[in-house]
């Protein structure tokens, strides 16, 4: 998921610091998009806050400024119960649906929009009764 969002930030000429504990992950997809300063990495475990303070404390001199930040993380468990529970006529989402989600929320498209809870389900959370009981 998280390389989806990086390809497309930067695919629309954003500036991407790519922070994650994978460094040979992270360094690999730096030097494939291969666009010099408009992707590049740092080692960061998000559990660990003198990890968070340097990643942040390196990328704003980097970029100048930062218009958002994300955390992505995969679920794969989480994954397996919405696979297991899908309506086999309905969609499955795809790792470009959040990405594109998180590039609208990142633009200045949403200038007047605070505090939203986008939920990118394709309907599955208000078309099946089963999330909905405790």
């Amino acid at each position: 998921m998280g390389e989806k969002t990086v390809r497309l930030f930067v695919s629309h000429g954003a500036k991407v610091v790519i922070a994650d504990i994978l460094d040979n992950l992270g360094h690999s997809l730096c030097k494939e998009i291969g666009l010099g300063e408009n992707v590049s990495f740092i080692h960061c475990d998000i559990t660990e806050e003198n990890d968070v303070r340097n990643a942040t404390d390196t990328t704003v001199p980097l970029l100048n400024m930062v218009r958002s930040m994300m955390n992505v993380e995969e679920d794969r468990e989480v994954e397996e119960v919405f696979v297991q529970a899908v309506n086999l006529k309905g969609v499955q989402l795809k790792v470009d649906d959040i990405a594109e989600a998180v590039l609208y929320l990142a633009s200045d498209e949403t200038k007047y929009v605070s505090g939203l809870n986008l939920i990118v389900d394709g309907g599955f959370s208000t078309t099946n009764p089963t999330l909905s009981q405790p």
